[in-house]
């Protein structure tokens, strides 16, 4: 099976799930045998072949390739788990130093495909709480509850800080990814799915959460997991990925529109066409991508069209072995000309590098949050011999201006991070800066 993705999602879900994996419990212990031990190496000489071959960079990052195959393959083969051997195979997947690159053990890989888990005669649906969450100044922030959610239900509410999540203490887990991952600069998307992964599951299931509230005081509550909300859509043979919208007016005459994924053109990019009708008079424009981990990568060209009224405009280049790829942007009928804000943190990725970046770098967009991972590499996952699913980047990205996204990412022009007394009071402190800039253009 090979899926190209132009985008991070697959990628965000197998960071999720591998970590998940760390937390909750230890698969692969079981000693092997000979036969599986071969399907280890199979799978490692399937690894390093596809990045030799398909790696934009010939050079592959500085990384001595023939040297590492010489030095992890025999580690491999004396593997005596299945997670002596996964390990290897990351340490050598370690050595480009990239992101978009990962092994997704076959449990999860299953489970990524909708099929039934090793041992059960059906895979569980996923659950959702309803809670969003991001790691600001070391706890674990609740920044969103959805209407109608789980969570909402059990009375939680935006600025709460959760403590505990059934045996795992918030604080020691975050200490063993940050002891693991403290060098990457992707240490604050660990940090987010970590915390995301304790609270969702399975649907129906029951977690109960340790919490401080609005009063500052430490409370209980037990949520059961419901089904995600959004419409269900597809890639390929990836998991369901449940798409949300939301479309409004945040102060008078200051349009507002936020999308969870760069996924299913149908709801996504007309959600978008009808919010840049609708307010195409309007004293501005707000496009929130907090959390939205990227997707389908030329959708970003579209949306960008319904922005400018400039033939020719890029938001970057897609460098492969084979050439290059321009992401151009596509001109559209309806075009909004005011003031464009966009809203980003460390979980936008990808696409959402992509668009924000792009926009910055052609002046038509201001950019408001926290600095973006800069995971934007177009990635692929194929299925290893072993059972395991295999992602890997076969491209580079670089910004209108020459600037590469990877390890990098998007700086934004007003850096402001969710605020605690402003969640509590109802409000969004990076909303909130978008609109107070988009007034002082009016005024000018």
């Amino acid at each position: 099976m090979k899926l190209p993705i132009a985008g991070v999602i697959p990628g965000m879900i197998v960071c999720g799930l591998l970590l998940l994996t760390g937390c909750r419990q230890s698969p692969g212990q079981a000693l092997i045998d000979d036969a599986r031990r071969q399907q280890h190496v199979e799978s490692f000489d399937k690894v390093w072949t596809t990045i030799n071959e398909q790696h934009w960079d010939k050079n592959l990052n500085g990384a001595d390739w023939p040297a590492a195959r010489d030095a992890l393959r025999p580690k491999v083969a004396a593997a005596k788990t299945d997670a002596e051997a996964r390990a290897t195979m990351m340490e050598l997947i370690g050595r480009l130093k990239q992101s978009h690159f990962g092994i997704i053990p076959a449990e999860s890989y299953a489970r990524l495909d909708g099929l039934p888990k090793r041992g059960e005669t059906e895979s569980a649906a996923a659950g959702f709480s309803g809670m969003h969450m991001r790691v600001v100044d070391g706890d674990a922030l609740v920044t969103q509850v959805e209407s109608g959610s789980a969570a909402e239900s059990a009375g939680i509410r935006a600025g709460w800080i959760v403590l505990r999540a059934d045996k795992f203490d918030v604080d020691d887990v975050l200490k063993r990814v940050r002891t693991a991952y403290g060098k990457s600069n992707l240490l604050p998307v660990y940090e987010h799915m970590t915390v995301q992964s304790l609270i969702d599951g399975d649907l129906g299931q029951r977690v109960n959460l340790t919490l401080i509230d609005g009063s500052g005081k430490k409370t209980k509550k037990e949520i059961v997991l419901a089904a995600p909300q959004g419409k269900p859509a597809k890639f390929g043979n990836l998991p369901t990925f449940y798409i949300r919208t939301d479309v409004k007016e945040v102060s008078p005459k200051i349009g507002y529109i936020a999308f969870n994924a760069f996924f299913d053109p149908p709801t996504v990019s007309t959600a978008f066409k009808q919010a840049v009708e609708r307010f195409q008079t309007a004293d501005g424009f707000i496009i929130d991508l907090r959390g939205n981990p990227g997707g389908i990568g030329f959708m970003a060209n579209g949306m960008a069209g319904y922005l400018v009224d400039k033939p020719g405009l890029k938001l970057g280049t897609m460098t492969m072995r084979s050439g290059e790829i321009m992401f151009v942007v596509n001109p559209q009928p309806t075009v909004f000309n005011g003031p464009v804000a966009v809203l980003i943190d460390e979980g936008s990725m990808s696409t959402s590098e992509i668009m924000a970046g792009g926009l910055k770098d052609i002046g038509r967009a201001r950019i408001f949050g926290t600095q973006t991972p800069g995971a934007a590499l177009p990635s692929r996952i194929e299925k290893l011999p072993n059972g395991d699913g295999f992602q890997y980047a076969f491209a580079n990205y670089v910004s209108a201006k020459g600037d590469v996204l990877e390890g990098k990412g998007v700086t934004p022009d007003e850096t402001i991070q969710p605020q605690r007394a402003t969640l509590l009071a109802g409000e969004d402190a990076v909303i909130n800066a978008a609109v107070a800039w988009i007034h002082s253009q009016k005024q000018r």
